[in-house]
């Protein structure tokens, strides 16, 4: 036959015709189509991260990245309740200094 571990033929040549109709109906239905993978000469790799070439996030990185944002919102929300904290703490104070400004001056 032809190739080297083949020399039985291929085991599944009764379903092929229907695989084939299969995956030919699939691809015209979705408008899919499927080329050979261009390999990149150069030897860099310079893709889009959300190039179909590239592997899946594993769930490890997922999880990971996961928690970074939930520990970066956490963190912001935290900011944000101190600076209203502050606020408060200043608008008081700068209340205060008002009316202690008004009564020295009821004082003369």
């Amino acid at each position: 036959m032809g190739q080297k571990g083949y020399e039985e033929g291929f085991k599944y040549d009764h379903v092929w015709s229907t695989l084939k109709e299969y995956l030919q109906t699939q691809t015209e239905t979705q408008g899919v189509v499927f080329s050979e993978p261009e390999e990149n000469m150069m030897g860099d790799d310079s893709s889009d991260d959300n190039s179909p070439s590239q592997r899946p996030e594993g769930i490890k990185k997922s999880k990971i990245k996961r928690k970074l944002g939930e520990d970066k919102s956490t963190f912001l929300q935290t900011i944000k309740e101190e600076n209203e904290k502050l606020w408060e703490i200043l608008k008081s104070l700068n209340e205060n200094k008002a009316r202690a400004f008004d009564i020295l001056e009821r004082k003369k």
